[in-house]
This record gives C-alpha cells, structure tokens and sequence, in this order.
C-alpha cells in the first residue's frame, strides 16, 4: 500500500495534490505526524511512504528511527524534497549520510544537556529549548539533503 505523511496544518491543497499523483487518494492512506510513532508498526513488506520533506518530523532521531524501522519491515520511505534521503527497496542511506545523520543526532543530544547544565529552566522551558535545538537541526538536514543542497556542495 502507498501512504503519506501529513503534518496537519503545514499541508493544504498542494500537498494532497503531490499526493494523489503518487496514487494516494483515500484518507486511511494520509497518515498524521501524530501518530507517526505507531505507524511503522503497521507497514509491511512492499509499503511504500512518501513525504514531503523531513522537517516534518519534529527531530533527527525521530527520522532515523522511522526510516530504520520502516526498512527493517521492508518498506520503502522517499522524501519528495530530499530525494537523497529515501531508503527501501535495496535503497540504504550511504556512510556518509549515515555518519552525518549519527552525528547531528549526537551533536543535538549534547547541546540540550549542555543548555540544561548551564541554564535553571523549568520543565516547560527545557521543553521549548529542546524542541527548538531539534527543529534548528532538522532544518540543517532539510537544507543540507534538498535537491538543489545537493547540487551546490562543492561549488
């Protein structure tokens, strides 16, 4: 089966009209990035997931984690914007871009505990800095892995 991922209110009509043309027509075949932790549970071999870009996951590590799951149940995961990205099918991420991904995760993961030691934040202000440490890094991701970031290293 052929699903896709939405992120609500990002999405309006231009997103389920890239959809549809990758066949994706039902509403059962959208699937919300709020219960984007269950949903590799439920994909099969031969699944195919499609998104529009990585940023709508809210961190690194919840994209590797969906990607690493997805593969290990034999679906396939593309990325419209970041075609790099995709993984599935015989498809894996090469070193590299595994390296990178491993190190960004890290790099995230010791920036909050290095904000957490040094500022006295309550629990909902290291919420709010944790959450904008992730989403400053999945846009470096975002960015780095987009077709045209692609193109223009090295230039």
């Amino acid at each position: 089966m052929v699903y896709g991922l939405i992120h609500g209110a990002k999405d309006g009509s231009e997103v389920r009209a890239l959809y549809r043309g990758k066949k994706i027509r039902e509403e059962n075949q959208l699937v919300s990035m709020e219960v984007i932790a269950r949903f590799p549970y439920a994909l099969k071999a031969g699944d195919v997931v499609y998104c529009v870009n990585v940023d709508y996951f809210a961190s690194i590590a919840y994209l590797h984690d969906f990607c690493s799951k997805a593969v290990q149940r034999g679906a396939a995961v593309h990325f419209l914007a970041q075609p790099y990205l995709d993984v599935g099918n015989g498809k894996h991420w090469k070193n590299t871009v595994q390296q990178d991904i491993c190190c960004r995760m890290r790099l995230e993961r010791e920036w909050i505990a290095y904000l957490f030691s040094r500022i006295a934040l309550h629990d909902q202000g290291k919420r709010f800095v944790a959450s904008c440490i992730s989403a400053m890094n999945i846009q470096m991701v975002a960015k780095t892995y987009s077709s045209d970031g692609i193109l223009k290293r090295g230039t």
